[in-house]
């Protein structure tokens, strides 16, 4: 991929660049934090010892939240790398090079703020003499290119391929999961023990259910990021036919995420502080899998699927409806849950969201207010809702 920039543009990207290697600084020693005095006594199944991990690189540190707050990197013995206003400044620079060289489709901005990264660490230890703007193409030209992506669908299988917006539902058939033995790397018997005992887990884990595949052009990880959108838009709209849709108290467990029913409800018995036995029992509220044949998938069609594909597969979507999908997404979700209370909640927040003209508009006023005239026709029972 070729970067399309104005020449004046580069030279102040270049600019912008060599001010962010003077924001580097030596970073302070890094302590654990304070304990408590309580540790609770769980189960460590394995330790590590130091000399198990070799060259371990920590590239930052995160928040609670899981965002990053700092990057890192080492000369010799000697930490250095951007902290608080640095990192800000840092992280900001990145988003910009995304945005005005247009990249957000094609890089990830965690990976655009590895790429600068490496390119200041470099440039800092004096290893590279190039801008920050030939370092972004060589990462461009070693990193884009065409992946195939599969993105498992849990709770529903389907007799043929179905194209919903940009990617096409199909099956995870026998065959594919058993081409995950031919795995790279050395073929003595106990690493083929191994491969055998991981494909079989696949296997029960992924055999006969769906999953949503995307060919995209990106590196990676901003190809999986746009796989997993097209995937949880596509069964956002398949939840739109499910029973949980229905039944407010069946749940649908169709998804990218595994939320069948696996958890259980247990108890101990206890005499005189000693266990006596314990019973569970499996925790369901609706199938766990859902075969849907070809008879089926035609009438969904028929039913508005093709509809809504069209609608997924458009490259220019109006702000209407961008609007329409992220409400269609946020109630499909009501289809997730066995509890009434939060099935009303997901379907309040998709008619609140779609219907809202503004931030400013009150809300329980105006949801009340279109509700009444969807439940009422007599305009004096509408005033009592």
């Amino acid at each position: 991929m070729k970067l399309e920039i104005h020449p004046k543009a580069r030279e102040r990207f270049i600019e912008l660049g060599e001010e962010l290697i003077t924001q580097v600084g030596p970073i302070q020693a890094r302590t654990d934090s304070e304990k408590s005095g309580f540790s609770p006594d769980i189960h460590v199944s394995a330790h590590l010892e130091g000399n198990a991990i070799k060259d371990l690189k920590i590239p930052g540190a995160v928040d609670a939240a899981g965002d990053e707050v700092a990057r890192y990197f080492k000369v010799g013995t000697e930490e250095y790398g951007f902290e608080e206003d640095a990192y800000r400044r840092f992280r900001k620079f990145c988003r910009r090079m995304l945005e005005e060289l247009r990249l957000q489709d094609v890089a990830a901005e965690a990976t655009m703020r590895g790429w600068v990264a490496d390119w200041v660490e470099s440039r800092f230890k004096k290893e590279v003499e190039y801008s920050i703007i030939d370092s972004i193409q060589n990462q461009l030209d070693a990193s884009v290119s065409s992946h195939e992506i599969w993105v498992p669908i849990y709770g529903i299988a389907i007799e043929r391929s179905l194209q919903i917006g940009k990617c096409t539902l199909q099956t995870i058939s026998r065959e594919f999961i058993d081409t995950m033995q031919n795995l790279d790397g050395e073929n003595d018997e106990k690493n083929q023990r191994l491969i055998i005992k991981y494909v079989e887990k696949q296997r029960k884990k992924y055999q006969g259910y769906c999953a949503a595949v995307s060919i995209i052009e990106a590196e990676v990880a901003r190809a999986a990021e746009v796989a997993y959108e097209r995937a949880e838009q596509a069964i956002a709209v398949m939840r739109l036919f499910s029973p949980g849709i229905l039944f407010p108290q069946m749940a649908t467990y169709w998804s990218t995420r595994d939320r069948r029913p696996l958890d259980t409800e247990e108890y101990f018995q206890v005499r005189d502080e000693q266990w006596k036995g314990s019973a569970s029992r499996l925790r369901q509220s609706g199938p766990m899998m859902i075969s849907l044949d070809n008879e089926a998938l035609n009438a969904l069609q028929k039913g508005g699927l093709l509809d809504w594909s069209r609608l997924l597969s458009e490259d220019k979507r109006t702000d209407y409806q961008d609007s329409l999908i992220a409400s269609m997404e946020l109630y499909s979700r009501a289809a997730l849950t066995d509890d009434p209370i939060y099935t009303l909640v997901d379907i309040l927040v998709a008619i609140e969201h779609f219907l809202l003209k503004d931030e400013g508009e009150p809300i329980q006023e105006s949801i009340a207010y279109r509700i009444a005239h969807m439940v009422e026709q007599d305009w004096r029972l509408r005033k009592g809702i």
